[in-house]
C-alpha cells in the first residue's frame, strides 16, 4: 500500500516524510481504531483511508507540524474520527429520503455511502442512466476525484454551474438508486 500512497506525492521530501510517518504511527493507528471497530481488516481499511486522504489532501498540513508528539496526535486523532464515521454509516446510515442531508456530506462519505448501500456494478449502471451533463459531473468529481474547480475546468463550464450540477447529480442518483431497489445486502 505504501508505494500506491506515494505515487499521489510529488516531492521528493515530502515522500520521504510520508513514508516515515507510514513505518511509525500505521500500527499505532490501527490499535486506535481497533478500539471502535472490532474488525481488523475494517481497522486496516479505515487507516489506509486516512493515508490515502493525506498523500492525496493534506501533506500540506502535515509540513505545519513540525512536534512529533503534536504529529502522533493528530494521525490518531484522524484515525479515531474515521473510525467513529465508519460505525456511523455502518450502524445508522443517512435516509435516502432526508435529501438536505446528502447535501452536508462529504464527496467520500456520500461515495461510502451509497457503496454501503448497492453493489459497485449497480451503482455504476444507475450513474450511466443519468443526463450527460450530470453523468459527466458525477464521474469526474467521484470517480476521478477531481476538485469541484477541476472538474469544472475539464468540462468548460464555471464553478459554480458544476457545484450546482454536483448537488442535484446526487439527488438524482439517490433517487435513481432508491428507484431501482439496487441494496447490497441481500435482504431474505
Amino acid at each position: 500500500m505504501l508505494s500506491f500512497f506515494l505515487c499521489f506525492i510529488d516531492d521528493e521530501q515530502q515522500r520521504i516524510r510520508f513514508e516515515n510517518l507510514y513505518l511509525t504511527y500505521r500500527k499505532q493507528m490501527i490499535r486506535t481504531v481497533l478500539r471502535y471497530i472490532k474488525n481488523e481488516d475494517d481497522a486496516e481499511s479505515v487507516v489506509n483511508d486516512v493515508f490515502l486522504e493525506i498523500a492525496t489532501r493534506h501533506m500540506s498540513i502535515l509540513q505545519r507540524i513540525p512536534d512529533p508528539d503534536d504529529l502522533r496526535t493528530y494521525l490518531l486523532k484522524a484515525a479515531k474520527y474515521r473510525a467513529l464515521n465508519e460505525l456511523k454509516f455502518q450502524k445508522q446510515g443517512v435516509s435516502f429520503q432526508m435529501v438536505e442531508a446528502i447535501c452536508h456530506l462529504t464527496d467520500e462519505q456520500f461515495l461510502d455511502y451509497i457503496c454501503a448501500r448497492i453493489d459497485r456494478s449497480r451503482a455504476v449502471d444507475c450513474l450511466m442512466e443519468l443526463d450527460d451533463q450530470y453523468r459527466d459531473v458525477l464521474y469526474y468529481h467521484l470517480t476521478l476525484g477531481l476538485s469541484v474547480a477541476d472538474t469544472a475546468k475539464c468540462l468548460g463550464q464555471s464553478f459554480e454551474a458544476t457545484k450546482k450540477q454536483l448537488t442535484r447529480g446526487k439527488k438524482m442518483l439517490l433517487d435513481l438508486v432508491d428507484e431501482k431497489g439496487g441494496y447490497a445486502i441481500d435482504q431474505r
